[in-house]
């Protein structure tokens, strides 16, 4: 049985797939996503690795059964208020952003032939204001023709998203040749589809942000990881807006991942996600 939860944001991810879908004409070879949506969220609830990155897969969120627990870790306490939070957190503290990734989940064998493959995330941010988590405005945009344009505009390019400007997502097989890209440490934040509000309260506000990758920027037949998180209010403006084009391999260990993110300073747990890209055509 699966929870009224759980069932509520598959229902948000398949609307917003669909959207995608539907206005970005990427149908074709992946009609058949629905179903594949479904068994998805069937399966297991999002990603969750809370505060910190030692390289292990992220801890799973509630389960399909349990009640909603919004803005807490499961057996945690309950959140402090907002300002108790921006003081602590830097010292081992809650944080103030949640971060949940539904697709890809680990182990997954995820798109076709390098592409067609979903990041699909909430951002909750705990006693914040729709201005202070950076959001800019919706978005719904892609490729070619359909970047910047009408009904809700958006860029489309590697580096930090003009719309969620303190988001940071790296993929460890990033193309180090592709124009655009620097290699794993790219930003790419700023190639999501759509962006929205999914829930505000007088406590808290909740963030959507979905991307459908549109080409083999990351490899094909491949052990990729995924590391996500906000960035840290780094310039104190009270805005999560700090999020960099390239992430820097701050432990010179040769590789840019959680430790990095964790480095530069993050509001947010870092989501590790390790699965495979599928070469197989569809």
């Amino acid at each position: 049985m699966i929870g009224t939860s759980h069932v509520a944001r598959l229902r948000k991810t398949t609307a917003l797939a669909a959207t995608i879908a539907g206005t970005l004409g990427v149908l074709g070879p992946l009609a058949g996503a629905g179903p594949a949506l479904a068994k998805h969220g069937h399966d297991g609830p999002a990603a969750e690795h809370q505060g910190r990155d030692d390289g292990t897969p992220g801890d799973r969120g509630r389960g399909h059964d349990g009640p909603s627990q919004r803005g807490r870790d499961e057996g945690g306490p309950a959140p402090e208020r907002g300002d108790d939070r921006e003081r602590g957190h830097r010292h081992g503290g809650p944080r103030p952003v949640t971060v949940k990734v539904f697709a890809p989940e680990r182990g997954d064998n995820a798109g076709a032939g390098g592409l067609g493959w979903l990041v699909d995330m909430e951002l909750e941010f705990h006693h914040k204001n729709l201005q202070q988590t950076g959001f800019s405005g919706f978005q719904l945009t892609g490729p070619g023709v359909h970047a910047n344009a009408d009904p809700f505009p958006g860029l489309f390019a590697p580096g930090k998203d003009d719309r969620m400007p303190g988001v940071v997502v790296l993929d460890s097989t990033t193309s180090a040749t592709l124009p655009g890209f620097s290699g794993p440490g790219t930003n790419l934040a700023n190639l999501f589809n759509v962006s929205g509000i999914t829930n505000r309260t007088g406590d808290d506000t909740e963030l959507w942000d979905t991307w459908i990758v549109g080409a083999p920027i990351a490899g094909l037949n491949v052990d990729s990881v995924l590391n996500v998180a906000v960035v840290d209010d780094l310039d104190d403006n009270g805005v999560y807006d700090d999020a960099p084009d390239v992430v820097a391999d701050a432990n010179h260990d040769g590789r840019i991942d959680g430790a990095d993110l964790e480095a530069m300073g993050v509001a947010s747990n870092v989501v590790t996600v390790p699965f495979r890209i599928n070469g197989d055509p569809a």
